[in-house]
């Protein structure tokens, strides 16, 4: 109960200080964040942001003593380093990624126009090369894991929104 009031009475002089700081909201919102994660963690933290030519922010950096986690939202494109995964054929969006230490985890949404059955069909025949480690099926859709040594994993969610199939996938991979 102690740290708990401690903690409260560090965010609110976090809180008031930035207030008066003449700081934008963006820069309060994240000395505020690296106060909270220096609390929880006990580490110095440090976050980085990036923004594009539209003064949206596209990267941000978290570093500790301990190492740093990179996380990048509304990508265009897959990294040039994605690993050789069948990839469904549709439209593609949500690509966000995540870099720490040596491993990089992508995350995306294709929308396609083919059944949920037949996607998953698809994605069965085109991940030979891969170990097949989960195959759970509801009626509403199918969640599919697939390893590979010395590459990593890959998590595959297929279900259905209104008349098209929705596959979000996980992959966390080695990065080169």
């Amino acid at each position: 109960m102690k740290k708990l009031y401690f903690l409260f009475i560090a965010l609110l002089f976090i809180g008031l200080s930035s207030c008066s700081s003449g700081k934008t909201e963006e820069e309060k919102a994240q000395d505020m964040a690296e106060g909270i994660l220096k609390q929880v963690t006990g580490k110095d933290v440090d976050i980085k942001t990036e923004k594009n030519e539209d003064g949206e922010t596209v990267n941000m950096t978290i570093k500790t003593d301990d190492g740093e986690l990179t996380v990048s939202g509304n990508e265009k494109n897959l990294p040039d380093d994605f690993p050789d995964i069948y990839i469904v054929d549709g439209e593609k969006s949500n690509i966000s990624v995540m870099v720490s230490g040596v491993s990089k985890v992508v995350t995306f949404k294709i929308t396609s126009d083919k059944e949920p059955a037949a996607v998953k069909e698809a994605i069965e025949k085109n991940m030979e090369s891969w170990t097949n480690s989960m195959n759970m099926s509801t009626p509403d859709g199918s969640m599919l894991s697939f390893d590979k040594e010395d590459v990593g994993s890959v998590t595959i969610t297929i279900g259905k929104s209104d008349d098209k199939s929705e596959i979000a996938y996980m992959v966390n991979y080695k990065k080169e």
